[in-house]
């Protein structure tokens, strides 16, 4: 039986193609001198791949239930969307930090630097995601009750 995606999920899902989307779009602008052209760069000439990467992984994760025939996945769990999301976290905030240095980190006008602003929006909807995955766990294993752990009586001695 096939769980149902939940809010985590659809947000986790909607952030993870938002920023896929915007690691196409330019990620910084560069006017250039007269005569000379400007140069632009996505999220593939730093560390942004890795949010590319990790959104494609936690896409993945949602969908292998639908592809498998039992309807579940070993991988459909909280522990994995924390870890994509994290990478996700550190590729995006690492790709912002090497725009830093050289003054290659312009915010204005958005639409030149629309990559940016949208990698930065879908890796904050995936961290939210995270959170209401991670939440719902806890709720589920909190409904469940407490796990009594088996104890096991010494053995008397001859």
């Amino acid at each position: 039986m096939r769980r149902g995606l939940g809010r985590g999920r659809v947000l986790v899902g909607l952030g993870a193609g938002i920023a896929i989307i915007g690691c196409f779009l330019p990620w910084t602008y560069v006017m250039g001198d007269p005569g000379l052209p400007s140069t632009t760069e996505n999220a593939f000439a730093g560390a942004g791949i890795l949010t590319f990467l990790a959104a494609v992984a936690l896409l993945a994760v949602i969908l292998l239930p639908y592809a498998s025939a039992s309807g579940r996945s070993v991988l459909d769990r909280w522990p994995s969307y924390v870890l994509a999301g994290g990478l996700m976290l550190v590729g995006t905030v690492v790709q912002v930090l090497q725009l830093l240095p050289g003054g290659a980190l312009k915010l204005m006008p958005p639409l030149d630097v629309l990559g940016l602003y949208l990698g930065i929006i879908g890796t904050a909807i995936v961290a939210w995601g995270v959170a209401e995955i991670v939440s719902e766990s806890s709720a589920e294993r909190r409904a469940e009750g407490p796990r009594h752990m088996t104890t096991f009586k010494p053995r008397g001695r001859k």
